[in-house]
């Protein structure tokens, strides 16, 4: 007799998280709908977290734990591993340091009952001691989706406008407020292991942008802020600043040439006003480029220029981009000699 799969996979990448994650996989367990399983991955933590996770699976079958031999090395690829192990008809996606209200699973199939295949809930924040003021406001100046897209639904079209509007800003939410049906991952593929900053966002932007997005107009997760979480530390170093603005440059060359944001280019080209594309990545380029080589003359850091060589390395076509932006500019400017020459002679 065929085993039947669960509804919902219930998926927690771990590392490191032994601090709050039994409070985390107490909030899946006091869950009103109960047809799920739980999909921990634990990417070779080195505190109590795989202990506590035998515990929950020790004493509940619905509770898997998983223990690769080898490191993921970032939350997306920890994710991916997830997925691979998930049997759910949905995923829901949630963090170590995250907790779940009772209803969220209920809630969460309520939004997609009519078919729609990608959900997002509001969330709240739970600031933990030790987490300064500025963190505090820097999270709380976010936009969010319960202010930014009201309502139980957005279409492709009212979806790709609000990220337009949000460019590079997740206003959308994090991993943990997702539900997406598998078949999305099967389409549109899974997080993407090169992205560190946000592979939220852009997984979010690549699936909504096709599919749009069921709101379940409720706080069903609380993000957790403490002081060693990755979301608190990736704001600080150059190094990770400059990650972010490359992956933004990354975001600018999926919107213009990646197949899965077909939708958002065309749209992108039909608003009113329309948007030139090519535009928008030279102009994250040019600028990201330039960060690196004021880095090199300012600070005498070379780190920047190695880090923008190898990013160009793997995406060529931000090179052909500047060359001809490059290319177009020096013609403007030659042609404006020449017509300054021109009026000067006459």
């Amino acid at each position: 007799m065929a085993i039947r799969n669960p509804v919902v996979s219930v998926c927690v990448p771990t590392y490191n998280g032994s601090a709050f994650l039994a409070q985390t996989l107490q909030s899946i367990a006091a869950q009103t709908f109960e047809d799920y399983e739980v999909v921990i991955v634990d990417d070779n933590s080195t505190d109590d977290s795989v202990a506590v996770a035998r515990r929950y699976a020790g004493s509940d079958p619905r509770v898997m734990l998983f223990e690769p031999s080898q490191r993921a090395g970032s939350s997306a690829r920890n994710a991916n591993r997830c997925l691979a192990h998930a049997r759910g008809e949905w995923i829901k996606f949630i963090f170590q340091d995250d907790v779940m209200a009772p209803h969220c699973l209920s809630s969460l199939l309520d939004a997609t009952r009519d078919g729609h295949r990608f959900a997002l809930s509001w969330h709240d924040y739970h600031f933990e001691a030790g987490v300064d003021d500025e963190a505090r406001a820097f999270y709380e100046r976010l936009a969010t989706l319960r202010t930014t897209l009201p309502g139980t639904y957005a279409a492709p079209e009212a979806f790709c406008e609000a990220v337009l509007a949000n460019w590079c800003k997740n206003f959308l939410g994090p991993t943990s407020s997702s539900f997406i049906h598998r078949e999305c991952f099967a389409r549109y593929g899974a997080f993407s292991s090169e992205i560190v900053t946000f592979p939220d966002l852009e997984y979010w932007i690549r699936v909504g942008n096709n599919e749009g997005l069921a709101i379940a107009p409720e706080y069903l997760v609380t993000f957790r802020v403490h002081a060693k979480s990755i979301s608190a530390g990736l704001r600080n170093s150059r190094a990770s600043i400059y990650r972010n603005a490359l992956e933004r440059v990354l975001l600018c060359l999926n919107l213009a040439f990646a197949p899965e944001y077909a939708p958002m280019r065309a749209y992108v080209r039909a608003r009113t006003p329309a948007l030139e594309v090519n535009e928008m990545l030279t102009k994250q380029a040019k600028g990201t480029r330039w960060l690196a080589i004021d880095a090199k003359y300012r600070n005498d850091d070379l780190s920047l220029l190695e880090q923008w060589g190898d990013f160009v390395r793997v995406h060529p076509q931000v090179v052909a981009v500047l060359r001809d932006a490059d290319r177009n500019q020096q013609s403007l400017m030659e042609r404006m000699k020449s017509f300054l020459s021109f009026g000067f002679k006459h």
